[in-house]
C-alpha cells in the first residue's frame, strides 16, 4: 500500500480523536481561508461525534450552499433550525438557500423570521430588501433599504442595493443619488461606476456618463460592456466615429460580442453607410442566427440580403420569445412589401403589431381627455398674459407633426443650410415639461393649472431648455428640434420662446398612419399598434392642431409633404425664408447631407425626393378599412 493511503487514514484517525469544539474551530479556520472541502470534512467529522450539533449542521449547510449544492444545504440548515429554532443566522441562511432554489416567497418568510429574532440585523434586512424587490414589492423594498441607511448612514451596500432597485424601476434620478453616495463612501467599489454611468445615460446626461464610464474603463479595462456603454453615449451625442472606436475595442476583447457588432451596424446605418451596416449585421447573424432585431434592420436597408427561410424558421420555433417573433414579422412585412406582395406583407405587419400591443398600456379615451385639457388650459387669455416674455432668442426651430409625416425630410433640407444645426429628436422640451408637472403637482396639476406660473419660473424653464441643447458649431443661427410629439407642447413653446419658429408637417392621413403601423418604434407611440386606436389618435391630433392654429394663426408654418415632393425648390426656398435666412442651393441636395439620422426615415433621406410613398395606402386599401372608417368619422 502507498504512503498516501496511510497518510489519509492517519489524518482521518486524527480528526476523529479531536473534540467537537476543536473540529468546529479548525473547520471555521479552513472555511474562512476558502478551503471549502477541508472545512466540510471537519464539520462532518464533528457531526459524526455529535449528530445534533446545530452549529455543525448550520455550517455544513453553508458550505454546501457555497458549493452550489442547495438541496443538501437546505436539509442541513432545516435540521439545525429544528434543534435550535431561535437562531436568526440559521433563518437568514435558510432564506439565502431558498433564493438559490427560486423559492422567493419562502425565502422572504425565512428572512422575516430572522429579523423577528434579531430586529437590528442589517445583513438580514439587506437580504430581505433584495427579496422584496425580486417579488415586485418595490415600495417595501425601498423602505427596507431606507431603514438600514437610517440606522447606519454609511452602509455602502444599502446604497448600492437601493440604487439598483431604483434603476430597475426606471427611477434613474434617485439611482444616481444612491450610486454617487456609495462611491463617496467607498471609491473602490469598482462595479458601481458602470451602474452610475448607465444611470446618467438613461437621464440623457451623456457627457457626464462618459466621464464616469471612462473611470470605470480604467478600473476594469477588460470589461467589454463598458466600452459598449461608452459607444452608446457617443452614438447619442451624434459622435458616430468615436462610438465605432469604442465598439471596436469591445470586439477586440471578444470578437463574437454581438451587441457591439450590432451597434456598429446601427452607427453606420445612421450615417447612411449602408454597405458597412449590412456587413456588420451579417456578421452578427453568422454568430447568432436568432438575433431577430438584425433581420429587422436588414429588411429596412437591404431587404434582398434578408434570409426569409431563416426568419420563418425562427418564427416557427416554439422557444423564440414573442419580442423576437415581433421583429421577424416586421422584417417579413418589409420584405414582402418591397416585392409588392402587399396582402402577405400586411398579414405580417398585423401579427407584429398584435404582439407589441399586448406589451403596452394605452387608453384612447384617456388620450382624448388629455387633449381636451390642453385645449382648455391654453386659452387666448393665457397666451396674452405671457406675451410679454422678453426672451427673444430665435435659435430654436421646432419641427412637429405626426410621426412619418415628413419631419425628418424637412429637417434634412433645413440642416443642409450652413447656418443651421440639425439636432434630431431632442427630449429636452419633454424633460422641461416633466419639471413643470412637478412644479404644479400641488397646485391643481398640469396642464390644468399652467396659469399659476410666474415670469421667474418661465425664465428658469426657458433657460433649462436652452442648457439641454447640444453644442453647435460657431456661427450657427438656428438649431432644429425635430421631436414630432412636440405638437402637444406648442402652447408651452410659445410662452417660453415667443420668437421660436414652429414648422408643422402634414401628410395624407392614411399614408401617415400606414407608415406608423408598418414601422417599429422602440419608445413612445403607444397608439400606433392598433388601427382603430391609431385613427382615434390622429383625430385628436387634428383637433389639437386646429386649436393651436386658431390661437397662433400665422405663428405656425405648415408644410404639406405632397406639395414638397411636387415642387421641392419652391417649398424649400419658402422654408429657408421662414427661418429668416438667405437661400443656399445646397438645401436641394439634402440627400448628400452627411449628418447622422436616427429616425425610421434614415434610408429615405439619403435619396433624392421620390413620389413612391405618395398614395401608398392604396396598396393596402382593403386591410386599412378599420382605420379609414375612424378617420372618416363613421
Amino acid at each position: 500500500m502507498s504512503w498516501n493511503f496511510f497518510k489519509k487514514r492517519f489524518s482521518f484517525f486524527n480528526i476523529n480523536q479531536q473534540s467537537v469544539k476543536e473540529l468546529l474551530e479548525k473547520g471555521l479556520s479552513e472555511h474562512h481561508a476558502g478551503n471549502l472541502e477541508q472545512a466540510q470534512q471537519l464539520y462532518r467529522a464533528a457531526l459524526n461525534q455529535a449528530p445534533d450539533n446545530s452549529q455543525a449542521l448550520h455550517l455544513a449547510g453553508v458550505i454546501d450552499y457555497q458549493r452550489g449544492l442547495s438541496e443538501s444545504a437546505l436539509n442541513y440548515i432545516e435540521r439545525a433550525i429544528s434543534i435550535e429554532p431561535l437562531k436568526p443566522e440559521y433563518f437568514n441562511s435558510k432564506g439565502l438557500v431558498l433564493l438559490e432554489l427560486d423559492r422567493d416567497v419562502e425565502a422572504l418568510t425565512a428572512f422575516e423570521k430572522a429579523l423577528e429574532l434579531n430586529p437590528g440585523g442589517l445583513e438580514i434586512s439587506l437580504n430581505m430588501g433584495s427579496t422584496l424587490g425580486q417579488l415586485g414589492r418595490v415600495r417595501e423594498a425601498i423602505d427596507t433599504y431606507l431603514k438600514i441607511i437610517q440606522l447606519q448612514p454609511e452602509h455602502e451596500r444599502a446604497y448600492c442595493n437601493l440604487g439598483n432597485l431604483y434603476f430597475q424601476n426606471e427611477d434613474y434620478e434617485n439611482a444616481t443619488v444612491c450610486f454617487n453616495k456609495a462611491l463617496e463612501l467607498n471609491p473602490d467599489l469598482v462595479d458601481v461606476y458602470p451602474l452610475l454611468g448607465n444611470s446618467l445615460y438613461k437621464q440623457e446626461n451623456y457627457v457626464e456618463a462618459i466621464k464616469v464610464l471612462e473611470i470605470a474603463r480604467d478600473k476594469l479595462p477588460d470589461n467589454q460592456e463598458i466600452y459598449t456603454d461608452l459607444g452608446n453615449c457617443y452614438l447619442e451625442l451624434n459622435r458616430h466615429k468615436e462610438a465605432i472606436v469604442q465598439y471596436e475595442k469591445a470586439i477586440r476583447l471578444n470578437p463574437d460580442y454581438v451587441v457591439a457588432l450590432k451597434n456598429i451596424g446601427v452607427a453606420y446605418q445612421e450615417m447612411g453607410i449602408n454597405d458597412k451596416a449590412t456587413e456588420n449585421y451579417l456578421q452578427v447573424l453568422a454568430i447568432d442566427p436568432a438575433c431577430s432585431e438584425v433581420y429587422h434592420y436588414l429588411s429596412v436597408i437591404n431587404h434582398s440580403s434578408c434570409p426569409i427561410d431563416e426568419i420563418q424558421y425562427l418564427i416557427e420555433d416554439n422557444e423564440t420569445p414573442d419580442k423576437d417573433k415581433m421583429h421577424c414579422y416586421f422584417a417579413l412585412g418589409n420584405c414582402y412589401s418591397a416585392s409588392r406582395d402587399f396582402h402577405k406583407s400586411f398579414e405580417y405587419y398585423l401579427k407584429a403589431n398584435a404582439i407589441k400591443r399586448k406589451t403596452i398600456r394605452y387608453d384612447a379615451m384617456q388620450n382624448s381627455d388629455y387633449i381636451s385639457r390642453i385645449i382648455k388650459a391654453y386659452s387666448t387669455g393665457l397666451i396674452d398674459r405671457f406675451a410679454s416674455n422678453n426672451l427673444t432668442t430665435e435659435m430654436p426651430v421646432f419641427i412637429v407633426g405626426m410621426p412619418r409625416s415628413g419631419t425628418t425630410l424637412v429637417e434634412q433640407i433645413i440642416s443642409s443650410h450652413s447656418l443651421v444645426y440639425g439636432a434630431g429628436e431632442l427630449t429636452a422640451l419633454a424633460r422641461v415639461e416633466l419639471e413643470l408637472e412637478k412644479m404644479l403637482d400641488d397646485k391643481g396639476g398640469f396642464p390644468d393649472s399652467i396659469e399659476q406660473l410666474d415670469d421667474k419660473q418661465l425664465s428658469e424653464m426657458s433657460n433649462d431648455y436652452l442648457s439641454r441643447l447640444p453644442d453647435v458649431p460657431a456661427g450657427t443661427l438656428r438649431i432644429t428640434d425635430k421631436l414630432p410629439g412636440n405638437y402637444l407642447r406648442i402652447g408651452l413653446i410659445k410662452i417660453l420662446f415667443p420668437n421660436a419658429r414652429i414648422i408643422h408637417c402634414v401628410r395624407n392621413p392614411l399614408d401617415t398612419c400606414l407608415s406608423i403601423f408598418t414601422n417599429y418604434f422602440a419608445d413612445g407611440y403607444k397608439y400606433g399598434y392598433d388601427l382603430e386606436e391609431l385613427g382615434k389618435y390622429y383625430l385628436d391630433y387634428e383637433r389639437l392642431m386646429q386649436h393651436w392654429n386658431s390661437l397662433f394663426q400665422e405663428g405656425i408654418y405648415q408644410v404639406q409633404y405632397e406639395e414638397l415632393v411636387a415642387d421641392q425648390r419652391a417649398i424649400s426656398q419658402q422654408l429657408i425664408d421662414y427661418l429668416g435666412l438667405d437661400w443656399e442651393p445646397r438645401c436641394l441636395d439634402f440627400h448628400e447631407n452627411k449628418r447622422a439620422v436616427k429616425t425610421a426615415s434614415n434610408v429615405q433621406v439619403r435619396q433624392p425626393l421620390y413620389k413612391n410613398s405618395i398614395g401608398k395606402w392604396k396598396n393596402f386599401a382593403g386591410q386599412l378599412q378599420p382605420l379609414k372608417h375612424i378617420l372618416d368619422g363613421e
